[in-house]
């Protein structure tokens, strides 16, 4: 009895030899992704004030105001904001304010992370309640990753162009 190769056999070996490339391809995919959609969630949130936030104090938004900032919650100026960045190193996928951020006013200067920690946590000696930002970001992240961000489906789309 003799065996006959059918198909594309050189494309089984491709596919077959490219496949430990695809995995970490794929991986790091699904990581940039992640990071990248849990910093446009902090963003969104922050734009549209939507978490139900503990309202800032009338007192509060005098002071803002009288300084030229925004009234907004988690924004005095745009730093905050444009400080949230995100990144893959290695096999982790990493969405804040770096600590190397600084804000720099009239009172001096701070490390953004600090400030993002104190809203994310709250401060009692400080009088802040908790505002989470990245809590509720990172959970919905989550979720949109287990319903669009499936690192098997990113693996097989990227074999399947073999």
């Amino acid at each position: 009895m003799t065996l006959k190769k059918t198909g594309n056999w050189s494309r089984v070996g491709r596919i077959i030899h490219s496949l430990p490339h695809e995995l970490r391809e794929a991986r790091r995919l699904c990581l940039e992704r992640f990071a990248l959609k849990v910093e446009g969630t902090a963003k969104t949130h922050i734009s549209l004030q939507d978490l139900r936030w503990r309202p800032l104090k009338a007192k509060t938004i005098e002071a803002k105001i009288k300084k030229g900032e925004s009234e907004n919650i988690l924004v005095a100026t745009s730093t905050y904001f444009q400080s949230i960045t995100s990144y893959v190193k290695g096999n982790t996928a990493y969405a804040g304010v770096k600590r190397e951020a600084r804000y720099t006013g009239k009172d001096g200067s701070e490390e953004i992370a600090k400030i993002a920690a104190i809203h994310e946590y709250g401060s009692e000696s400080g009088n802040i309640p908790k505002r989470e930002l990245w809590k509720p970001s990172l959970e919905e992240t989550l979720q949109w990753t287990v319903d669009n961000n499936n690192p098997v489906k990113i693996f097989l789309d990227r074999i399947k162009r073999k």
